[in-house]
């Protein structure tokens, strides 16, 4: 045992920290209650639940906009009767709102055997972030130990089998109760092309480039006072001045969430697509349209088009019928998809190789044509994207302009760009000022991506 002195009460031996061993943390601190056998009273108190809104802090950690509904469950974590933990977890609402948790046994049962059973949610990649820290003072009076005094601090994430990350938690543990025992075992990833990350990548950067710029148009009171905004935050020799911007950073639009998880999705399937990798995407990219405001967007269905053509490259037909099997469950009885099959195939064209733009430009150009009515944003699109790479930044500027009448087109207009130019187009400093402005965490959505699904990068 060991020695524990409590403030008013005097000094005590109590069992050292091997009682409770490791645990398999994918099972959550609920697998601790294989050592209630031994005698040892296992459970928790519930402190409180509630709905809330994600703010800025949230909404990058889950990659939704901001104010999307999240539960919020804390816990005080009880061995032998004594505050072991605390644990304080949100949880997206839309992925888990068949449960009830006012009506769940949440001290009794475990909170993971919950989602399983009646979210069908199963844990695949679990993120923890390990930390020893003076203990806060609210969570002290909970686990009853003094301020200050050193607890093990952990940040998790959790993401499901489809790449959503379902659950936040930050725990606290005491140090004379609980220890950590990590193991790592080596596991082949899968290889993809140069080529292909790099486009993938490339609609990421690009997406949240155009939400930047286009909080930067929103900020400006007309065209002229816009271009002068931009020239001013861009100038290379002063470097990136945000003090301009009067809005404060935007967050993650749901134009963008639909970007980025497209491109999550598109880097699970990537070459070798099979029936069971498209059901799995199905599944998924039919929860996105969710983010957006009520009724379809172009943009939204634009967005939703590319992984068909960039998981196909420079094979036009199979994208295309990739494409019609998204429609058959996103947009169920919809025909009149001629355009968004066009940008499906421009997408594969552009997957072939670095000088195929001209082919990519000429396939949106007959799905302009053969459209029975005028489409502006299609056509504004397309006079974007004939502009040469070099002109990356007028593009977007123009794209951030044109999105303040047409919701969304900066986002897909960067989307584009990075596919069809690649991420390497971007000027690497807009990756700072986007992180700046736009309250993203730019740098670790393609790194989580590329450490998940690929190899050697």
């Amino acid at each position: 045992g060991i020695l524990e002195t409590i403030k008013g009460r005097g000094t005590f031996v109590v069992k050292s920290p091997q009682v409770f061993g490791s645990t398999e943390r994918s099972h959550g601190l609920s697998s601790l209650k294989k050592y209630a056998g031994a005698g040892m009273g296992i459970g928790s108190r519930l402190i409180s639940i509630e709905e809330l809104s994600a703010d800025e802090k949230l909404s990058n950690i889950f990659g939704v906009p901001r104010y999307t509904p999240l539960i919020h469950i804390v816990r005080v974590r009880l061995a032998e009767g004594r505050p072991a933990g605390y644990d304080d977890a949100y949880l997206v609402k839309r992925y888990v709102g068949n449960i009830d948790f006012y009506q769940e046994d949440l001290e009794n049962g475990s909170l993971y055997n919950l989602l399983n059973t009646k979210a069908n949610i199963y844990f695949d990649v679990i993120d923890e972030k390990f930390r020893a820290v003076g203990c806060p003072d609210n969570v002290a009076r909970l686990l009853d130990i003094l301020p200050d005094e050193p607890v093990l601090s952990i940040k998790r994430t959790s993401s499901d089998q489809l790449g959503r990350i379902i659950e936040y938690c930050e725990n606290y543990q005491r140090s004379d109760i609980f220890y950590t025992h990590t193991q790592y075992s080596r596991k082949q990833q899968d290889s993809v092309s140069t080529l292909s990350c790099n486009k993938i990548m490339g609609c990421i950067y690009g997406a949240a480039l155009g939400d930047m710029f286009g909080t930067m148009a929103r900020a400006a009171g007309d065209r002229e006072h816009y271009r002068a905004l931009l020239e001013h935050a861009l100038d290379e020799k002063r470097g990136f001045d945000g003090s301009l911007l009067s809005e404060e950073p935007a967050g993650v639009s749901g134009e963008f969430a639909i970007a980025y998880f497209v491109a999550e999705e598109l880097a699970k399937c990537r070459e070798g697509l099979n029936p069971g990798k498209i059901s799995s995407a199905l599944v998924t990219w039919n929860q996105y349209p969710e983010f957006m405001r009520e009724g379809r967007t172009f943009p939204e269905k634009a967005l939703m088009t590319m992984p068909a053509g960039l998981a196909n490259p420079g094979n036009a037909g199979g994208a295309r019928e990739f494409f019609a099997r998204i429609c058959e469950v996103v947009y169920p009885g919809e025909q009149d998809l001629e355009e968004n099959m066009g940008l499906t195939s421009a997408f594969a064209e552009a997957m072939a190789g670095n000088d195929r733009l001209e082919a990519v430009l000429g396939v949106i150009r007959g799905a302009v044509k053969r459209q029975p009515r005028e489409n502006p944003l299609l056509e504004a699109l397309l006079r974007l994207l004939e502009r040469k790479p070099e002109e990356f930044t007028e593009m977007m500027a123009e794209a951030a302009w044109l999105g303040r009448e047409i919701r969304g087109l900066s986002v897909l207009a960067g989307a584009i760009a990075g596919a069809v130019y690649g991420m390497y187009m971007i000027p690497p400093g807009y990756v700072d000022f986007a992180n700046d402005h736009c309250a993203f965490n730019l740098e670790k959505l393609p790194h989580d991506i590329a450490a998940r699904y690929y190899s050697g990068l």
